[in-house]
C-alpha cells in the first residue's frame, strides 16, 4: 500500500506540478537536459540575502523528472541557499548511494534507487539546483568561454586534406555550444555534400574535441544550410591562399 501511495504522489505532482512557471524576478537560470530520457526543463531562482525567495520551472519531462521538480521547488522555496545546497547533495546520495532519506516528502523516490536508468530523471533538477547555487553565473560564463577557446584551439589543428588551412579558419565551423556540464554541440559544414571527407571529418572533429580537458561529450552535426562560401574564411586563411 505504501508503494502505491508513493506512486500516486509522483503521478499527482507530474500531472499538477507545483511552481510550474518562471518567477517574475530571476537571479539565476539554467537550461537542464536529460539526454537519456529526453527531459528538458528551465529552472530559475530569485535569491535575496542568501534566501531562495522564489523559484519555478518550465519544460517537459517524464513523470519522475516532473514530480521531482515539483517537490524540489515546493520544499526549498524560502530556504537558505546553504540549506538548499545541502539538501540537493543529500538527495544525490539518497538516490545514487542509497543514503539517508533527506526529507520526508522525498520518500516517494525511494523506488527509483533500484533503477539506475531512472536516476538522472529524479536528479535532473537537483543537479541543476546545485550548479546554480555553487557556480555564480559570471564564473560559469567565464569557464564556458575558456573551454570554448580551448575547443577552437583544437579545431585549428584539424585540416582539410585538400587545402592547407585548418577547418576553423576555413569557416567550416558554424556553431559551438558549450553547456555547463561540459557537453559540447558543434554544427559544421564542408565545401560540398560530395566532399570525399563528408563521413570521416565530422568523426575526426568529434574525436579530437572530446580530448579537450573539461569536455564531457561531443555531438557534431553536419549541415549544408547555408552552403559554404569563400566569404566564410578568416582573413588569415584568405591571405594564406593569396586571396
Amino acid at each position: 500500500m505504501l508503494e502505491n501511495l508513493y506512486q500516486d504522489i509522483i503521478l499527482e505532482h507530474s500531472k499538477h506540478p507545483k511552481h510550474f512557471g518562471l518567477p517574475q524576478n530571476v537571479s539565476r537560470q539554467k537550461q537542464l537536459t536529460n539526454r537519456t530520457c529526453g527531459d528538458r526543463f528551465t529552472l530559475a531562482l530569485f535569491i535575496t540575502n542568501e534566501t531562495i525567495t522564489d523559484i519555478g520551472f518550465i519544460g517537459s519531462g517524464c513523470a519522475i523528472a516532473t514530480a521531482s521538480a515539483s517537490l524540489m521547488t515546493d520544499i526549498i522555496k524560502e530556504s537558505s541557499t546553504k540549506k538548499a545546497t545541502d539538501l540537493a547533495r543529500a538527495m544525490h546520495r539518497f538516490i545514487v548511494q542509497d543514503g539517508d532519506l533527506p526529507h520526508i516528502r522525498l520518500a516517494p523516490f525511494a523506488g527509483v534507487i533500484h533503477y539506475p536508468s531512472r536516476h538522472d530523471c529524479a536528479l535532473l533538477v537537483w543537479s541543476g539546483l546545485t550548479a546554480l547555487l555553487e557556480n555564480p553565473p559570471e564564473a560559469t560564463a567565464n569557464r564556458n568561454e575558456q573551454l570554448r577557446e580551448n575547443i577552437i584551439t583544437t579545431l585549428r589543428t584539424i585540416y582539410d586534406p585538400e587545402v592547407p588551412i585548418n577547418i576553423y579558419d576555413l569557416g567550416f565551423i558554424y556553431k559551438i555550444e558549450v553547456e555547463q556540464n561540459g557537453s559540447v554541440a558543434i554544427i559544421m559544414t564542408l565545401t560540398t555534400p560530395q566532399c570525399p571527407v563528408a563521413e570521416t571529418l565530422p568523426r575526426e572533429v568529434q574525436r579530437r574535441v572530446a580530448t579537450v580537458q573539461g569536455v564531457k561529450d561531443v555531438h557534431v552535426t553536419l549541415t549544408f544550410d547555408p552552403p559554404w562560401s569563400k566569404q566564410k574564411m578568416s582573413p588569415d586563411a584568405r591571405l594564406a591562399l593569396g586571396m
